[in-house]
């Protein structure tokens, strides 16, 4: 009689609770946490909204869950990137090129970080592999013109000749 008391209390507390604060998202579900899928789809969520630190927090839970997604890796080192954190983001995205060697989305990106670090031949290296591997999807990334515009801005606003050396490599 007592069982019955409890499942009746705990679920006319759950159908009021829902009615009363319909905002609220009362799940009824049987497990406790979200599969790697989920938390990646989280991540992207937070991403979109521009909210880093959550993004960070759900890519990381989806490579804890499988850390034999390739796209996870790239995922958090997006993150990295937009928080300005290039180490981090080279790191991961060695992580993703490890797993899948021919993976294009982690071969630019880890060209433009190498860029951001400094390291311009590596950089270049990197665009030029993943060039390779899909010229398509490189030359729609990589717009060429776009790049250089770039660069002569930022070698105008800092006046570092980083910049124009990089540029170099674009016209080869």
């Amino acid at each position: 009689m007592k069982k019955l008391f409890y499942i009746v209390t705990t679920a006319s507390f759950i159908f009021i609770t829902a009615h009363v604060y319909p905002n609220k998202n009362f799940e009824m579900s049987t497990r406790s946490s979200l599969n790697d899928r989920e938390y990646n789809t989280l991540g992207f969520i937070h991403l979109k909204k521009r909210k880093y630190i959550l993004a960070e927090k759900y890519f990381k839970k989806a490579i804890k869950l499988n850390p034999y997604k390739k796209y996870y890796y790239n995922n958090l080192s997006v993150v990295y990137i937009k928080l300005g954190k290039y180490k981090k983001a080279y790191r991961y995205l060695r992580k993703a090129i490890f797993l899948d060697k021919s993976y294009v989305k982690a071969i630019s990106n880890i060209a433009i970080v190498c860029f951001y670090l400094g390291r311009y031949r590596e950089a270049y290296s990197y665009y030029r592999k993943a060039k390779r591997v899909n010229k398509s999807y490189v030359s729609k990334r990589f717009k060429r013109e776009k790049m250089k515009n770039k660069l002569n801005n930022l070698h105008k606003e800092t006046n570092n000749q980083k910049y124009l050396d990089m540029k170099k490599y674009l016209d080869k």
